[in-house]
């Protein structure tokens, strides 16, 4: 590969070393010192130098540096133009393949990276939970100290294979090496900010070094000699045709209060920060006018938000992950990032808050949004006050939802259903036990805690009893049971608030899923189900075998790839289907699964799936399954290649896409105030 063409600074004449022959020595270089362009003294080397990845890594570092140090001068974090211009004015061209392919090397260690600092963080925070009783969860926390050290070993044996990360990589072993020393609960908490550390260092360096590279390695528009000095402020290579004035004044720095805690919402405290951020239509340019696209992901670490990043990627997006949760300085970063951005999109409407003031940012810079909604909107918009907002574009995996989002006054509404992940979910290896195995929630835990939020708790309840058998019986809406159940049992819900109805409504939905589970796995015991998942199982059905938890997402294919899979799926969802339904015939196992309506939209049901419509056909289908294996083998490969198809997260990431692009692409999107 022929690097893109450097102009380097000359130095003073009879000084430049590029053109001498070097012997295998070590060389003198001439050093020269002063400030750089953001007012930080460092030394230079004097003429020109060959590029190697280890003068390109350090460029990224300091730059990386500078963002962690003076958050207020780098509100997006750091900036590939002034490590292009850096190297622009040492290095002599052209820019040799080797170091690239070195970097491009390690840049591809990044997602293992990522993996294992969330899964650690993940670790940590259950740690620091168990840590309120230590004494009742021995076990498990000396299990989850084992898979620590585990996570932190693989870290370790990456710093040797991928040098790029290695500076991060020292920092975070120094930051486990001191950690505080006032108990197992300080100390699992101070793990969890040790692991976050790293998981933002490495996302920022990866986009950073993707992005310099790039630039580097463009054949087209060199970078040309940068001006001496130039105004702060001023945009060095601004987007194409993107009307931006600036950089964002200093004033949006002051953030908005956080919410509280495990809301997962963004409830600013003072409107007037963004308005003052964001007055004049300098902050907006055309959006999802030519792919590929700037796409904001707003990431929590919560479920299918990494698959949905990854698959956008592999479309061929770029992608910003923007961590709102425990970020002071969100809403500066989010103005920084949306400045050349296409699209902000969302999990659950994650990072929003009931008063309006996210979407209203968004409105103001004209940005539009999709928010793919996993589990049930009715709780997460409750508080929402209802608003028309055609650059909102809102995505439901249950169809009986679409009318509920609707009623907000959300236009653009489309069903969405679940996926699977063709790069983790793929056959290999059994590592499963047991020829029949089921992994899910027993629905112990949410169903005793729903009946607490909805004042049933243990005592007995017609009418709760009443809505779990009209769900058992057939397959509804959850509050329309619960008023029908009311209606048969003679009971007024007419003084009930919408919060009231949800709430036993979804009591109901767990407790029935409940008891549907605890019925198909004491069915299926005489053929030595294995069951996994959550401790509530054990009380359940104590007499079966029970594996544990299961790590999602990692550990999940290792067990999907062999055996019988039981799926049964919660009465929160009278039509849809689960992610099981995908990722187990993608990794090579086979399925046995409820007959929810959407299955024959999405597969040939009867060439492609196993489908049982009460506890007695799934018994009969377990057995015939266990007894011909070849039978159920020879529809899960119709299954899988109908899934990697058409049902990956791939194709769910271009329908998203594509939804906006036809609307946005060919509108002008409504700024506020511009």
């Amino acid at each position: 590969m022929v690097g893109r063409p450097f102009h380097p600074r000359p130095g003073p004449p009879g000084t430049t070393c590029g053109g001498l022959h070097r012997p295998p020595v070590p060389r003198f270089e001439p050093i020269g010192t002063g400030f750089d362009e953001d007012g930080w003294w460092r030394k230079w080397p004097v003429g020109t130098i060959p590029a190697s990845a280890e003068s390109i890594a350090r460029e990224l570092y300091r730059e990386l540096i500078k963002a962690l140090l003076e958050p207020r001068l780098r509100p997006g974090g750091p900036e590939a133009d002034r490590v292009v211009r850096a190297l622009a004015r040492v290095h002599a061209a052209p820019l040799e393949e080797e170091p690239v392919r070195v970097l491009r090397r390690d840049l591809d260690g990044a997602g293992e990276l990522l993996s294992d600092s969330r899964r650690g963080m993940a670790m940590a925070k259950e740690l620091a939970s168990l840590a309120e009783e230590p004494e009742e969860h021995l076990s498990r926390i000396g299990s989850l100290g084992d898979e620590i050290e585990s996570v932190d070993r693989r870290l370790g044996e990456r710093m040797i294979v991928h040098p790029l990360w290695r500076p991060l990589l020292m920092l975070f072993q120094f930051g486990k090496q001191n950690l505080p020393a006032e108990g197992l609960r300080a100390q699992a908490e101070a793990t969890v900010l040790v692991y976050r550390d790293l998981d933002r260092a490495v996302l920022w360096m990866r986009d950073l070094a993707g992005k310099v590279l790039e630039l580097m390695s463009r054949g087209d528009d060199g970078v040309t000699e940068p001006p001496d000095t130039a105004p702060a402020g001023s945009p060095v290579h601004p987007a194409e045709d993107d009307g931006v004035s600036g950089a964002p004044p200093e004033s949006v720095v002051e953030s908005p209060a956080a919410a509280e805690p495990g809301a997962d919402r963004l409830e600013p405290g003072n409107g007037r920060t963004v308005q003052a951020a964001t007055g004049g239509s300098g902050w907006t340019r055309p959006r999802m006018k030519r792919p590929p696209y700037h796409v904001l992901l707003l990431a929590s670490d919560y479920y299918i938000q990494g698959e949905l990043g990854d698959a956008l990627r592999r479309l061929g997006h770029r992608v910003t992950e923007l961590r709102f949760e425990e970020d002071a300085e969100f809403i500066p970063h989010l103005l920084a990032a949306g400045m050349d951005a296409d699209l902000l999109v969302t999990i659950n409407h994650l990072g929003f808050d009931s008063r309006d003031e996210l979407a209203s940012l968004l409105r103001r810079i004209g940005l539009p949004y999709a928010s793919w909604f996993v589990d049930r909107p009715g709780f997460i918009l409750l508080d929402h006050a209802k608003q028309a907002d055609e650059a909102a574009f809102l995505f439901t995996w249950e169809r009986s939802t679409l009318e509920e989002i609707r009623a907000y006054g959300f236009e653009n509404v489309e069903f969405l259903p679940l996926a699977t992940d063709p790069e983790r979910f793929v056959p290999g290896p059994d590592g499963g036990e047991g020829a029949l195995r089921w992994v899910a929630n027993s629905m112990v835990a949410p169903s005793a805690s729903w009946r607490m939020k909805a004042g049933i708790g243990a005592v007995k309840s017609p009418l709760l009893e009443r809505t779990v058998m009209l769900l058992r019986g057939e397959r509804v809406e959850a509050t329309a049971a619960l008023r029908e159940a009311a209606n048969q049992e003679g009971i007024d819900l007419s003084g009930w608030s919408r919060r009231q109805e949800l709430t036993f409504a979804s009591a109901a939905a767990f407790t029935a899923t409940r008891e549907l589970r605890r019925e198909l796995a004491h069915a299926c015991a005489p053929f030595r189900l294995t069951l996994y998942g959550d401790e509530g199982w054990r009380s359940l059905l104590p007499d079966l075998p029970w594996m544990g938890p299961v790590e999602y997402p990692d550990g999940l294919p290792r067990i999907y790839r062999g055996g019988v899979h039981l799926n049964a799926t919660s009465y929160q969802m009278p039509t849809s289907v689960n992610q099981r339904v995908f990722d187990i015939p993608a990794s090579g196992g086979i399925l046995l699964t409820d007959a929810q309506e959407d299955l024959r939209s999405l597969f040939r049901v009867e060439q492609e799936c196993f489908v049982y419509r009460d506890t007695a056909e799934a018994v009969d289908l377990a057995r015939f399954l266990l007894k011909h294996r070849d039978r159920g083998e020879n529809r899960m490969k119709k299954a899988r290649e109908r899934i990697l198809q058409n049902h990956t997260y791939d194709h769910r990431a271009e329908t998203l896409i594509k939804a906006v692009e036809r609307k946005v692409g060919r509108t002008a999107v409504l700024v506020e105030g511009g």
